[in-house]
């Protein structure tokens, strides 16, 4: 993030509440603690680098297996509520799934 003079402010970092931002000290102080922590433990380093979408995307498969589960029930009861669930289950599961 860049100020109006063009100088660098800082990075912007979620909290758990909303979006706070770091000072440059806080951001290199941070910086090298996440670096202490890659040298000391690279197997949990390497855990924590992993998003949310990488963690729970098995979930985002059986959500879209669901999905499509629902849209097929859909079809053989001819039941419309059932087949358009089943198209946004899938959409949503697959979706997901496949992003990067």
């Amino acid at each position: 993030m860049v100020d109006r003079a063009g100088g660098e402010k800082g990075a912007l970092v979620w909290d758990g509440v909303g979006v706070t931002m770091l000072s440059q000290y806080e951001r290199r102080q941070l910086e090298g603690i996440e670096q202490a922590l890659a040298e000391e433990d690279p197997k949990l380093a390497a855990i924590l680098r992993i998003g949310v979408l990488d963690r729970y995307r098995w979930l985002f498969a059986v959500l879209g297996a669901f999905g499509m589960a629902c849209l097929v029930l859909g079809c053989v009861v001819a039941n419309v509520v059932l087949i358009l669930s089943g198209v946004a289950f899938a959409t949503a599961g697959f979706g997901l799934c496949l992003r990067r």
